[in-house]
């Protein structure tokens, strides 16, 4: 059983569900599509930026920095004092609280985590996946790949089972500190707490590393549906932090397997001597394909599977040793369960098999093979996770092989490996995942912040190891890297007036991509809302070059207003002679349904537009701006009746696009967050085992039995008068009550 004093502390690392493919976009092994996407390929190649002199802190359960080349070849950390990545080890510091000599040990994949952020943030990826023309594949490297790192053990992952309850409580703060004690830039922070209030050690930990000027990301958390609105766990609701939505990227790392002879696969029975892989973990027997045959191809296969107790590897056919094994994982089991299991992964390496090949043949959508964790033991058995459809295809064919005999057996090898980019299934790209934990926060700020590619991300595992995993602790890090670009960017500029944090949110969140609503079959101009991906889709470029203001940098409206008028100042802080020309628009969202949302319906995913959105005019069409001049324009709010009517959020982005596009130059598409609800108070009301219960403000009116327990969950949102807000400013807020628990009903 796991350690208790610290299953409160949750790797940010989940199913990501699958979205549309865009044809014009190159395969993307970290998630830099160029224009189309995140822009962080046009700032490493015209801008000329990779985080040299920037350093990100990967608070995490450790990085394998010794026995990993991703960040230079480390035998000791890099000078503290060093000033430029030329140094062969980009490692500058690593702090373990839960060792007596700080050393941050990683064994095996046990502790992968931190490794596979580490090298999305700031990895230079020596060991390159090549084509079948023995060509590097695109933007095999991470985000910041010439950025300093730190290594920071707030997991305690190895030392989980001798760690105390005081390390483990105090691990967090103790690490932001040292952090920002070494001079850190950035804090990425992978992890989720899932607590309604932080510890004040690591709240104070965190507002001292926001007041020395240290920027944040942190991962939204992964678990959308099921935490529902107001679900983003901290720290990543902290003020200070960059909550980070997740993404489908637009194409994942794959490859087509070849076979000796065809069998018959999906439901047309088709003949194919092609297998697809839609997942990979690699070691570098398989890295080195197809510039060497470390793996020994042709490979014979032999087929087992779990058991239904899903730790148990049972053979059905054919001999494993120096084979590629094929393992059938059933349905009851899951993708995660037995791949990831430590234990349960030894039987695999005691076979002693060349290759893995992995399938789920009860699942259909094989976006959900986004998940698995594969657990590398000894840098020496890869894997690869089949189609579904291809997967039961073979285990067929082999059957039937065995069943006619062993020489027939015999003639079925896997003969070669292509490395491929696979188009993200359908309903994926550039769209958020459902699994992405929701906002607002609980501190009531419009939380997650921004979004980036976090589903099926490939990088680097410990022992020069490399494999694809998703979740919002993928998408953190992507994040963390343009931090450090954008802060590489304004090397030798005074610290803005606001601060670092406050100038790096607003850089990045006024400057990302309202992200359109897109499933199959749905049409619809709305955009997904910001509790879902905070600004939208990041536009690294725009960040870097944009030098726009807008005040206030995002709309937090009043609540229950019928119409209600902001004023909103732009300013031209451009330092060369160059106007600027921006047009106005409103982008609505969709509205969510608060008290829906405790049934997990927030919104009709059919017909997100159910609910009307509230109607935007503007004083002006369109603002100019010379250098140095700023302007105001007044935005109007609207909110129609059947709004008003239930306890609804309505949201969506006012946007500011140039007449004149030039990314270079900093003329960039602008946009800033509305937000608001739509009555004064939601209904307040019991969610009791699966059943909601309206109730009004006195008390519920469930039918309970005496004797029995009951799952609840009690919540209330009220307003907090403008008049009561902060001086000076024109929003109000909102106060939220969740109350979740068990109660027991007796005489």
């Amino acid at each position: 059983m796991a350690n208790p004093t610290w299953m409160w502390l949750v790797l940010a690392l989940v199913i990501a569900q699958a979205s549309c493919f865009l044809s014009d976009v190159r395969p993307a092994v970290i998630g830099a599509d160029g224009l189309d996407f995140t822009q962080v390929n046009y700032v490493q190649n015209e801008l000329g930026l990779a985080g040299q002199g920037m350093r990100i802190a990967i608070l995490d359960d450790g990085v394998d920095w010794r026995r990993s080349a991703n960040w230079g070849r480390c035998s000791t950390l890099a000078s503290p004092s060093s000033s430029s990545s030329s140094s062969s080890c980009r490692v500058v510091a690593s702090y373990n609280p839960f060792s007596e000599t700080g050393d941050t040990v990683v064994l095996g994949s046990r502790d992968a985590h931190g490794t596979h952020v580490a090298g999305i943030a700031a990895g230079s990826f020596p060991y390159k996946l090549m084509d079948a023309n023995n060509t590097p594949f695109d933007y095999q490297r991470g985000v910041a790949y010439n950025a300093f790192i730190g290594d920071y053990k707030v997991i305690p992952g190895f030392y989980a089972n001798t760690a105390t309850y005081e390390a483990v409580r105090t691990a967090i703060s103790n690490c932001i500190t040292r952090a920002t004690q070494d001079g850190m830039d950035v804090l990425n922070l992978s992890y989720t707490q899932y607590s309604l209030n932080p510890s004040p050690e690591d709240a104070a930990a965190l507002a001292a590393a926001t007041k020395a000027g240290v920027l944040a990301a942190a991962a939204a958390g992964n678990d959308g549906p099921q935490a529902g609105l107001f679900g983003t766990a901290y720290p990543s609701w902290d003020a200070g932090v960059l909550s980070v939505a997740m993404l489908g990227n637009t194409m994942t790392m794959g490859a087509l397997l070849s076979l000796s002879s065809s069998i018959a696969s999906g439901p047309n029975g088709m003949k194919t001597s092609q297998l697809a892989a839609v997942q990979r973990a690699d070691t570098m027997r398989s890295l080195c394909y197809p510039r060497c045959n470390a793996l020994g191809l042709p490979l014979r296969l032999a087929y087992g599977r779990f058991s239904s107790t899903c730790y148990d590897v049972e053979m059905i056919t054919g001999n494993p040793r120096a084979a590629a094994l094929l393992i059938e994982v059933p349905a009851s089991c899951g993708v995660f369960q037995p791949t990831s299991d430590w234990y349960t992964m030894l039987q695999i390496y005691d076979l002693r098999p060349r290759l893995v090949l992995f399938y789920l043949p009860a699942y259909q959508d094989d976006a959900y093979l986004g998940s698995a964790n594969y657990e590398i033991n000894n840098a020496s058995v890869p894997a690869f996770w089949l189609a579904s459809s291809d997967g039961t295809a073979l285990a067929a064919a082999l059957a039937a092989a065995a069943d006619a005999g062993a020489a027939a057996n015999a003639t079925l090898r896997l003969t070669g490996i292509v490395n491929v980019g696979l188009p993200a299934a359908q309903g994926v790209v550039m769209q958020p995942s459902l699994m992405s934990s929701r906002g607002p926060g609980l501190n009531l700020q419009v939380k997650p912040d921004i979004a980036a590619p976090g589903f099926m991300l490939y990088s680097s595992t410990p022992a020069n190891n490399y494999q694809t995993l998703s979740g919002t602790s993928m998408a953190a890090p992507y994040i963390s890297g343009v931090l450090a670009l954008w802060k590489q960017s304004r090397h030798g500029y005074f610290t803005p007036k606001e601060g670092w944090p406050a100038a790096a949110a607003a850089a990045i969140k006024n400057t990302a991509k309202p992200v359109p609503y897109s499933q199959p079959g749905i049409i619809s101009s709305l955009m997904w809302p910001p509790a879902f991906v905070g600004a939208g889709t990041v536009q690294a470029a725009a960040a870097i070059t944009n030098c726009v203001s807008i005040s206030p940098p995002e709309l937090l409206l009043q609540s229950g207003l019928p119409i209600q008028n902001v004023v909103v100042t732009l300013t031209n802080n451009c330092l060369k002679r160059r106007g600027a020309e921006l047009v106005l628009s409103h982008k609505p969202a969709f509205a969510l349904d608060i008290v829906g949302d405790w049934s997990r319906r927030s919104y009709d995913p059919g017909n997100p537009g159910a609910v009307p959105t509230a109607a935007v005019t503007f004083s002006k069409s369109d603002v100019t701006l010379d250098v140095g001049q700023s302007q105001t324009f007044e935005v109007t709010f609207s909110v129609p009746r059947a709004l008003q009517a239930g306890p609804y959020i309505y949201s969506g982005y006012i946007t500011l696009n140039p007449r004149l596009y030039d990314l270079k130059a900093g003329s960039v598409p602008l946009s800033m967050t509305s937000f608001a609800y739509s009555s004064k108070f939601s209904a307040c009301g019991a969610f009791f085992d699966g059943s909601y219960t309206p109730v009004g403000s006195n008390g519920t009116t469930a039918q309970l039995q005496i004797g029995r327990q009951y799952r609840f969950k009690l919540v209330l949102v009220a307003p907090v008068a403008a008049a009561d807000a902060a001086a000076g400013q024109q929003q109000g807020g909102q106060l939220r009550v969740d109350i979740r628990g068990v109660l027991e009903v007796t005489e």
